[in-house]
Parts: structure tokens; sequence; C-alpha cells
């Protein structure tokens, strides 16, 4: 769900330049209420392959004929997986467009662009904006749209919400409890008692998302828990109704999940939970809405695996007082430039790691450290010698380090340093030199920390 609502400011761009084009979806059954009666898409298709209903040769090249059916000029491949490309080679489309980094794949794509999808510097929206370059597209739809709610859907919806015990005037706050993907589930205590906490203590009311019998299941455990009453509509709403009572909401508060990707498009202010070291705001945050990312790692001990990881560090590091505050402090925040959103989602993205070999620097790199901190900036500082690749590896992968800042130190075998930190780590760390001057701000800092992460993805 989110990788395809993600794909709105691509679609936004492209039809700010090209007015007269038509353009399709080819989308999950599930997913295509999303764009359903969006006044910018033309045509919205169902994925065979999704569907079950590719078993053999022939059933894809019919398939094949399908696609080559819709005349399309145009195939633009996020991602750019290996099946879809086969398609559009097959189906004859003149121009394609995909992810040059493939090598296996490139030779079957008319317009290869390399995407690095790991590079820091870039959210994903960004990296699906890239594969415009070959239509002569650089500068992306800053003020795009999403599709508003039609009136029947506002009355099922105001309907649903008063059957739920929704009084009329009262301001609404969504709980996404459930999560999926790489990241971790808060926890329903926790949820819980921040639903009990905004109901006693602001104005608003608190309603439960969530869709299919699991996410209905923790939703039903969070009301539960909590001492107040909730609506909760888990299991209740379509992709349609969600999408309605999204543009009711006064804030949206889950993990990096698809339904917070549908509020920050409908520029919702967000509260987005992100407590492990391998989920990167930098990608994922909130894009297009006012956010604040909660995350405290400096309790865990390990390097981040989130498929395999039973232990609670970083969701117990995430206290239910702090998401409160954060929650308060959204509703009144003003919009940020997009270098300031890029700043704030480094900050909780990694940490810079300060390389300090030798015991007679380590009162000025403390003192740098110090500095950067002020700014929000998280900073660990290893003392090893360049010989322990071992511990330096240790201290890369336990402590989530994207930058590491040696001061004109030189790292031997940093290469191989960090492909072997890799395995265990979103985005290995990229090597920065420059010696530390008071002259330049934290803010300059950052562009240069970001920069190292530019430069790496080329």
């Amino acid at each position: 769900m989110g990788d395809v609502l993600l794909l709105a400011p691509m679609i936004a761009t492209l039809k700010q330049h090209y007015p007269q084009s038509k353009l399709s979806l080819l989308v999950q059954p599930y997913t295509a209420p999303l764009y359903a009666q969006h006044p910018l898409v033309d045509t919205l298709l169902l994925d065979w392959k999704k569907q079950g209903k590719i078993s053999s040769i022939f059933d894809f090249f019919n398939y094949v004929k399908f696609i080559k059916n819709q005349q399309f000029d145009v195939a633009i491949l996020p991602h750019t997986f290996d099946f879809y490309v086969a398609l559009t080679w097959a189906a004859g489309i003149k121009m394609r467009i995909g992810d040059g980094n493939k090598p296996l794949l490139r030779p079957f794509l008319t317009h290869p662009v390399p995407v690095h999808y790991r590079n820091l510097s870039l959210h994903e929206t960004q990296h699906n904006l890239s594969l415009l370059k070959p239509l002569g597209i650089t500068e992306p739809n800053e003020t795009f749209q999403f599709a508003p709610a039609t009136e029947a859907e506002k009355i099922t919806l105001n309907h649903l919400l008063i059957t739920n015990g929704w009084k009329n005037d009262q301001p609404l706050v969504a709980l996404h409890p459930s999560t999926g993907g790489s990241n971790r589930a808060w926890g329903i205590t926790k949820y819980a008692q921040l639903a009990h906490k905004i109901q006693t203590q602001t104005p608003y009311r608190v309603v439960l998302t969530g869709a299919g019998e699991k996410d209905s299941q923790i939703a039903n455990e969070v009301q539960a828990a909590c001492p107040s009453a909730l609506i909760n509509l888990a299991g209740k709403t379509d992709i349609p109704l969600l999408k309605t009572l999204t543009q009711h909401l006064e804030a949206f508060i889950s993990t990096d999940t698809g339904p917070m990707h549908l509020a920050a498009l409908y520029q919702v202010p967000i509260v987005c939970l992100s407590p492990t070291k391998f989920v990167k705001p930098l990608c994922w945050g909130p894009f297009n809405t006012v956010n604040r990312v909660v995350r405290n790692t400096s309790t865990c001990p390990l390097a981040c695996n989130p498929w395999v990881c039973k232990e609670s560090f970083c969701t117990e590091a995430i206290g239910v007082d702090s998401v409160f505050e954060h929650f308060k402090a959204v509703l009144t925040q003003s919009p940020l430039s997009s270098t300031q959103q890029l700043h704030e989602w480094f900050k909780v993205s990694t940490q810079v790691g300060l390389f300090v070999p030798n015991p007679g620097d380590l009162a000025q790199a403390t003192a740098f450290a110090d500095f950067l901190k002020a700014a929000g900036i998280r900073v660990s500082i290893s003392t090893q010698k360049p010989w322990q690749w071992r511990k330096l590896i240790q201290w890369i992968t336990q402590n989530d380090i994207g930058i590491v800042h040696t001061f004109g130190y030189s790292v031997p075998f940093f290469g191989l340093i960090r492909a072997l930190a890799a395995p265990n780590m979103y985005v290995p760390p990229v090597l920065v030199t420059e010696p530390w001057s008071p002259l330049i701000t934290q803010d300059q800092w950052l562009e240069t920390y970001l920069d190292a992460f530019r430069k790496q993805g080329k």
C-alpha cells in the first residue's frame, strides 16, 4: 500500500508536464481503490499476476497481448521487477524506463536510470521522480493533490462514526496500532495509555484503524486495555472509507505504515513511531506534511535485524509521555522547508561516529560531539585503533553509524570494514575526513554529511 501511495508525486509531476497524456496505473486489486476517482489517473488496470491469473507461458503471452492492446507509448517501472520488465518488453512498448542498476534487466530497458535506493539523502518519492528524467522532467510538482471523498462516502463515514460512539463536534485523532514490514509495533499497553491520555487531557477523540483479522484483534486489545471508550473502526472500513476518514483527522499516530503515508498525502499532521535502527525516516518519513518522528535507540546494544529480533529495547525506549508531547507539538507545528525536513530526518535516521584513535585528540572530539548534540545530532565516539577492525565493525553496527568522521585520520581497509558491516545495516557507513572548524555551523555539518551520502550513492 505504501509503495503505491508514494507514486503520487510522480503522477502529479507527469500530468503537470504532459497534461494531455493518458495515464494508466497497473495495480493490485486491493490497492486499486487508492486511486479510484483520482483526478489525474485515467485508467486503473488490475495486475493479472497479483490476481493469480499467470500460471503458464500461455497466460503470460495472453497478458502481453492485453498490455499491447493498450497501445502504451511509455512504461515506467518503479523498483523494476523482472516479470514486469519482461511483460513491457514483450509487449513492444517503445520507451521502457526503469532502474539501470539491475544489470540483468538493463538490456531490456530502453532508458535505464540508475536509482540508488539506499542513498540516504533521497526520499522514496524522489527516487521515483528520478525515473522521469528520460522524459525531460527534472523538477517535481510540489502541489500535487490526492483524490477527495465523495458525498456518499462522507455520509457513510458519518453514520459509521456515530454508530461507534462519535459526536459530530468531536475532533478526531487516529491511532493505527498494527505494523508491517521491517519496523516493530510499539505495544498494546502503550497505545492504550496514549489513547487514554489524549482523550482525558485534550478535546480529541481517538479512533482506531486497521484492516483484516490481525489488525482488528490488535485494535480490540488496545480498546480493552484503555480505561476510556475509543472509536474502534478496525476491520470496519474499506479503502474508500479509510480515505474519507483520513480527510477528517486532526492528526495520525502510527509506525511507518501504508495508512500513515495516506495521511501524509492528505497533509494530516503525523507522529511517526520508528523504533528500529533499520528503518530510515530519510527514505520513508511522512512526506508532504508536518510530522514528528519518534525514536530512541540509545538503549539497544544490538545490530538491528527487525525480522528476527525478539528484544524490546527499541520499543520500550519510546515512552508514552514523549509521544504525547510530540502529538501536542505537531498540532501547532509550522511546515518545514525541504532542507529543514531533511536535517530533522537525518537526526533520527542515523548516528555520526567520531573516529579518534589518538588519545590526545579525545578532548577536542568530545567538544565537537557536544557541539553536534546541541543541535540534536546523535554522536558516538570510538577510540579503537585502525587495525582493530573487528571492534570497529561492532561499534558501527551496534550504534547504527551512518557517518564515520575521521578528522583526517586514515582508516586502512575501510572499504572492507564497510562491506563486512553491510549485512547488519540498512546502509553501511560513509567516510567523512574534514577537520573540525568552529566556523562551520551544525546545519553546514549536516549538509556535509548528506553530501557524503550523495557522493556514495552516485
